[in-house]
């Protein structure tokens, strides 16, 4: 379980949220558990980084948008 996380805008684009992303992902697969997150409404940019890497939304609140991802 992670609480939060950012990476700071000078370290953007660098593929070190892909890279951290990806270990994520590849626990949850040798788990078979599915990755869960809810990002701010007002973040398109993380919507979009996540959705470009598979993530689906799967609910929303008031203030964040509901994603989750699955091997497979």
């Amino acid at each position: 379980y992670l609480q939060s996380s950012a990476l700071h805008p000078d370290f953007r684009n660098e593929c070190i949220g892909t890279a951290f992303l990806g270990e994520v992902r590849a626990a949850a697969t040798a788990r078979q558990v599915p990755v869960e997150l809810a990002v701010f409404r007002t973040n398109g940019a993380a919507r979009r980084f996540y959705e470009r890497r598979g993530f689906l939304r799967t609910g929303a609140s008031k203030t964040h948008v509901e994603m989750s991802w699955r091997a497979g």
